[in-house]
Parts: structure tokens; C-alpha cells; sequence
């Protein structure tokens, strides 16, 4: 039994083509769960037809809105109970094979290291317009993601996992579940993959199972990474460090004393970052072992990271 974690909010242009392609999956054995974040539109309408017609299909009910895709799907994390689940986001079409094929890596990953550990599967995906028209035939090129960087550190520099892409399982559900509601974690999926690297082990599948459809309400999308792209960011790449400091921290607060002597330095010798005299910053950051990919990349972060002046950009509470 798989449980499929669907958020929507505002979806009425595009979930009933998400919807029709989960009922059309060669797997069949699952259950289709769905929060709603306060839709004034026809969404929750469209559910509730859909729930007439096929008893897997379930709207979970909450009193307040979230105001974030990634505490409306930690909600419904909470609310699973199946030995894997998914993810799925309201306005892309799955390919017909994309839970067996993943399901199969499981079982692999499951024999290879046993069902008792946390366990996270990643596949990749097209890029398409909202007419499902192919802007890119690979979201992991487009993006230059290398999906075996799979340990902590890296996955805390930058993720390689889309959450409509993932499956977890039960270990790994429970070990994410140790988060307190509202702890600090930037994105839903950036966590469960950082839970995933530090206390498991992470499988992909390098094989196209869905269609991750780009348009104008998108809360997180894709875009190229060019040489361009990036001197252009290194003008507010402050902000991803600074970013990547609190995720450090807000990580740390939940897991530390449960992680491998290993990861305790680098994840510390991080956080240092932030308070330490300039000159010791990127000895520091090269202890964590926390870099981006790529030369380029490495480079713009150690210049910004050096000339950086930390007071005026504070990290707050989390």
C-alpha cells in the first residue's frame, strides 16, 4: 500500500489531469489523500466529485490555512500510514509507470540495506508548459543536478530530489516526523532528503515519470543554469549562504546529538561560519563540506563569503 500526498490550493486549471493520471498508474494499490490550503475557486468541488467516484480518494480537513505548500504537505506526512508514500503536486501529470517504477527501486534499496532503515527513492522528470508541451526533456539537466550527491552536507548545499519525484518509507516518515511542527526547514522535500542523507540512504531512478508543468502560479520552478546565470546570481548569493547557515542551524537543533561524529563537525564547523573572523570563513566552510557544484560556483560563494559583512544581514531566532 502506497498513501499519495496531493496539496492544492487554487488548482482547478490543472488537478484533473493530476488526478486521472494517479487513477491510470499500472499500481493500483494506493490511496490518494489530499489537504486543501483555503481554495475559493472550483478545487475542492473537483475533489469531491472525484471522492464520489473512487473511495481511495480522501480530503483531509484542517481548521486554519497553512500559507505554505510545505507545512500543507508536512500535514499530511502526519496523516500517513502506508509502508511508503508520495508526494504529488496538483498541476502535473504522472507518467502511467511512475509508482511501480519507483517502487521497484524501493524494494531494491530495501533488500540491499533492509526495510528497517530510512529509505528515500528520487526519479527525474520533463519540464513542460502548461499545454504539456516539452520545454526540457530532463528537469535534472536542466537544473545541473548530480543526484549521487546524496550525503548531509551536499544535500544541505543544494538538493537533488523534486517532492513530486519522492518516495519514502516508513522509517524515513518517522524519522521526519521528529521535526516539531514549527521548526524552520525552507522546503518540505530539502528536509525529508536531508533526513534521508543523514540517517539512510537515497536511491534514484534515471528514468522520466512525469511531466512538471511550468506556468505563472507555480510556487517553486525550474530555470537553466547558464554560465550567465550564475555571475548574475553572485550579486545576491549572500542570501543563499545565509540561507544555508539557518538551514544548518534549524537542522542541527532537531538532529544533532543524533548524527555521526562526522556530521557533527561539519555541521557545526558551518554554523561557525556565520560568527567567526572572515579569514577563518572559508576554512570553515570547507571543514562542512557544504560547497555548490561546481568550480564556478565554489569560487563566486568563497569571494561573497569572504568580503561578507555579517552584521548586517542577522540570522534571527532559527
Amino acid at each position: 500500500m502506497i498513501d499519495i500526498l496531493l496539496a492544492t490550493y487554487e488548482g482547478e486549471r490543472f488537478i484533473r489531469e493530476q488526478i486521472e493520471s494517479i487513477l491510470v498508474q499500472t499500481y493500483q494499490d494506493w490511496n490518494l489523500y489530499i489537504s486543501d490550503d483555503g481554495s475559493t475557486d472550483t478545487t475542492l468541488n473537483i475533489i469531491d466529485e472525484y471522492m464520489r467516484f473512487d473511495d481511495r480518494i480522501h480530503l483531509l480537513k484542517h481548521e486554519k490555512p497553512f500559507g505554505s505548500a510545505s507545512r500543507n504537505f508536512m500535514y499530511l506526512l502526519r496523516h500517513s500510514t502506508a509502508p511508503y508514500c508520495m508526494f504529488s503536486d496538483q498541476d502535473d501529470v504522472w507518467l502511467p509507470n511512475k509508482v511501480e517504477v519507483t517502487l521497484r527501486r524501493m524494494k531494491e534499496l530495501e533488500e540491499e540495506h533492509g526495510a528497517s532503515v530510512p529509505l528515500m527513492v528520487f526519479t527525474d522528470m520533463a519540464v513542460v508548459n502548461s499545454d504539456l508541451e516539452i520545454l526540457h526533456p530532463s528537469f535534472e539537466r536542466q537544473m545541473n543536478i548530480d543526484p549521487t550527491r546524496c550525503d548531509l552536507m551536499q544535500l544541505m548545499a543544494a538538493p537533488v530530489a523534486a517532492g513530486c519525484t519522492i518516495m519514502i518509507n516508513q522509517p524515513l516518515r518517522e524519522k521526519t516526523l521528529e521535526t516539531p511542527i514549527d521548526q524552520p526547514m525552507r522546503m518540505h522535500d530539502w528536509w525529508i532528503s536531508m533526513v534521508a542523507g543523514a540517517f539512510g540512504r537515497i536511491g534514484h531512478v534515471d528514468e522520466i515519470t512525469s511531466l512538471y508543468r511550468q506556468h505563472d502560479s507555480n510556487s517553486v520552478g525550474s530555470a537553466s543554469f547558464t554560465m550567465v546565470g550564475t555571475l548574475r546570481a553572485y550579486k545576491t548569493a549572500y542570501t543563499s549562504i545565509l540561507r544555508l547557515i539557518k538551514l544548518a542551524r534549524s537542522f542541527s537543533e532537531v538532529y544533532y546529538d543524533q548524527l555521526s561524529q562526522s556530521d557533527q563537525r561539519k555541521i557545526s564547523a558551518l554554523i561557525s561560519v556565520y560568527d567567526v573572523p572572515r579569514v577563518l570563513r572559508i576554512p570553515r566552510m570547507i571543514e562542512g563540506h557544504a560547497w555548490k557544484r561546481g568550480a564556478l560556483r565554489k569560487a563566486g560563494e568563497a569571494i561573497i563569503l569572504f568580503f561578507m559583512q555579517m552584521e548586517d544581514y542577522p540570522l534571527g531566532d532559527k
